[in-house]
């Protein structure tokens, strides 16, 4: 099963385009290998689009925290909040359908209150000078614990309503 087969693409990029709306996030529906479902980006800030448009960024700083969270949502298989290398938040809720793991829907993006960027990191992966990565991390968007929690628990529901269809 795929996640076009719950809900057509143009349901998933209207999704998509509410939770980068409502929580400032580069929100984001997955197959079960972690594949877009949808080819539309909506960037919460200017430093992961140049990380993401960057093979040094996506090789060296995305496509490992990816996987980890591919990982991580096929072991446990439960909704979570974790934090990429730089320090930005990222949230995944599976999307499991008659005990099968068909997808997640999520996002990552905006900084957590009270953590600081691995600015470095990006300086020494791809090769940006340090004024430059401090230019783009004025773009991310910070949020509280709270609204992580609300925010999940805002994906769960939206997914059980589109699982409950099936």
């Amino acid at each position: 099963m795929k996640m076009t087969d719950l809900m057509p693409m143009g349901k998933w990029l209207e999704l998509e385009k509410d939770l980068h709306e409502k929580y400032h996030i580069n929100a984001e529906v997955v197959e079960e290998d972690g594949k877009r479902v949808t080819n539309r980006r909506l960037w919460c800030n200017s430093l992961c689009k140049a990380i993401r448009e960057s093979d040094k960024g996506v090789g060296g700083i995305c496509a490992p925290a990816g996987q980890e969270f591919v990982r991580l949502t096929r072991e446990e298989r439960l909704p979570f909040v974790e934090e990429c290398d730089l320090g930005l938040a990222k949230i995944s809720v599976p999307v499991i359908v008659n005990g099968e793991l068909v997808g997640a829907v999520g996002g990552c993006g905006p900084l957590p209150e009270g953590n600081e960027l691995e600015d470095f990191m990006v300086q020494a992966t791809m090769g940006m000078e340090e004024e430059e990565v401090c230019q783009l991390a004025e773009t991310i968007p910070t949020i509280s614990q709270e609204k992580l929690k609300e925010m999940q628990t805002y994906i769960e529901e939206k997914v059980a309503a589109i699982v409950a269809s099936v």
